[in-house]
């Protein structure tokens, strides 16, 4: 259902918004807030 693509997409996305963070030299979090 939407709830496991959710997740899947979630688990994908982190170490991307992690990866993007560290490249632009900001928080994760600042990153991560939108998203949700």
């Amino acid at each position: 259902g939407i709830a496991l693509f959710f997740e899947v997409g979630l688990i994908l996305l982190v170490p991307i918004l992690f990866a993007i963070a560290r490249e632009a030299k900001i928080s994760p979090m600042f990153m991560c807030v939108p998203m949700l």
